[in-house]
């Protein structure tokens, strides 16, 4: 795992916890090289590509297996980042300072990709690429929509022809519906290496490469920043805000804003046990609870001791 951030000061102990889930090796500020471009909340991403380009290279050179995760932090608020393109000289008065950071990172992955593959470093490799969390804050609209962007992030799968003849590599558009606790499940199926016994919350949901098969799947979401929890379908998010008792209604396009429904959780539509919204609430309020016991009974994560050596994560010398 790559960070460009201090390992402690921002991301709440992170080495430790993905030492608890199986990465052998974290890297953070402190292994750039001393004159690695920083802006913002750390590293750029150029800069972060730039390392984790050297990586790969070493990596590839020893000619096993690897999995590289990393965290970009340009699309993050405050939005800071290098104007080191005509797109982004002429986007420096757009009303959303999150477009232009979309666009900074986006130009910073196609430099970072195209290098790769003009030098043969992406062969048998599978890339991912989702967001943590969408933006935090709402431009314009309505407030359902604002908290309901938060939960909304694409997943991007791209992978090398080389592999067309093991993996489905059709280019398809999905608009299914999913969770981040799916990922790891449907990454270890695609590779054929799905445990009979996992543990993991999420579903294998390889099937939507060939086949509709999440047609009614639902997902449950729950702020980490906030008070919101929430259950998605193919249509509409249904969100609560705890501190306010009050429900919200958005559409996952974020289209019609003006349509989004509020309700405190006092109105009829949540009280009447016939009505189709109370089943909504009580199936919310379900999963809420049961997460929570889960969690705080340590049945999710692993209760398993690590040794001193492994905490540390130190770093190679390559």
């Amino acid at each position: 795992m790559i960070v460009g951030q201090n390992r402690d000061r921002n991301y709440d102990h992170i080495a430790l916890f993905l030492a608890r889930n199986g990465i052998q090796q974290f890297l953070d500020e402190n292994s750039f090289p001393p004159n690695a471009e920083k802006l913002g909340l750390g590293l750029t991403d150029k800069a972060l590509f730039d390392f984790i380009y050297e990586r790969v290279k070493a990596l590839r050179s020893k000619a096993q297996p690897y999995f590289l995760s990393t965290l970009t932090v340009g699309t993050h608020h405050p939005y800071q980042f290098p104007v080191t393109h005509p797109d982004l000289e002429a986007m420096q008065k757009h009303f959303d300072k999150y477009a232009p950071a979309l666009r900074y990172l986006d130009l910073s992955l196609e430099y970072f990709f195209s290098k790769m593959q003009k030098e043969d470093l992406l062969k048998n490799t599978m890339v991912l690429i989702l967001g943590d969390h969408g933006r935090h804050e709402g431009i314009g609209g309505s407030d359902a929509a604002a908290r309901g962007s938060h939960f909304l992030v694409p997943f991007y799968i791209w992978i090398d022809p080389s592999l067309e003849t093991e993996l489905p590599t059709r280019a398809k558009l999905v608009t299914n519906i999913a969770s981040q606790v799916d990922i790891g499940p449907t990454i270890l199926a695609m590779n054929n290496l799905a445990p009979k016994l996992a543990p993991f919350l999420g579903q294998d949901l390889s099937c939507v490469l060939n086949i509709n098969c999440l047609a009614d799947n639902l997902v449950y979401v729950s702020g980490a920043h906030d008070d919101t929890i929430g259950i998605v379908n193919q249509d509409f998010m249904w969100l609560y805000r705890f501190k306010v008792k009050t429900f919200f209604r958005t559409r996952l396009d974020g289209k019609n804003p003006e349509n989004d429904l509020t309700f405190l959780d006092s109105s009829s539509e949540f009280t009447n046990v016939n009505s189709s919204l109370y089943h909504i609430k009580r199936n919310m309020f379900g999963l809420y609870v049961t997460s929570n016991v889960l969690l705080e009974e340590r049945l999710i994560r692993s209760k398993t001791k690590i040794s001193n050596e492994r905490a540390k994560m130190l770093p190679e010398n390559s």
